[in-house]
Formats: structure tokens, sequence, C-alpha cells
């Protein structure tokens, strides 16, 4: 059971690691976390970064642990938790 419920989003987001950056889909988010819907695979991370718009139009880079990965038709759905705001910009 979820602690927090989770919003439909379905918003343009960027996928960062290793300085990689790739076009991505928020599926849903919560307080906690956040369902990125992407076609590429990163193996071996632990932690990647989420670059999105908020309700308030700032730019927020979000650190995110990957808690599961699951594929469907050549495309890649993270499981993410929030750790923190690395940079927000208006």
């Amino acid at each position: 059971m979820r602690k927090f419920e989770r919003e439909n989003l379905n918003a343009p987001c960027l996928f960062t690691s290793d300085e990689m950056v790739d076009q991505a889909k928020m599926i849903n988010f919560s307080r906690m976390g956040a369902l990125v819907q992407t076609a590429v695979y990163r193996m071996n991370k632990k932690y990647i970064s989420i670059v999105y718009q908020n309700e308030k139009n700032e730019m927020i880079q979000m650190l995110c642990a990957i808690k599961h990965i699951t594929e469907i038709n050549k495309s890649y759905f993270y499981g993410l938790q929030f750790i923190g705001i690395e940079t927000r910009t208006k």
C-alpha cells in the first residue's frame, strides 16, 4: 500500500545520468516519487536525476533512487524515489 496518492501527469521531462541526457515522460508522481517512461535503459545505476517543470513554472532537477525498472514494448518504466532537489530555477 502506498503512503501517498499518485497523481497522473504524462508530462515531458529529462532523464540524466553520467552527463547523458535523454527525453522521457513522467507518467505519474506523488510526494515521495515518480514513474518515468523512457527508451533508455540505465543498467547498473542506483541514482539518476530528472528535470521537470513544476506547477509554478520552475525547472526542478531532482536526484532520485531507482527502485525498479520494467521493460514493456521497448520502453522502460522507472519507479523512482525522490531524494532531494539538486537545482531549482525560475
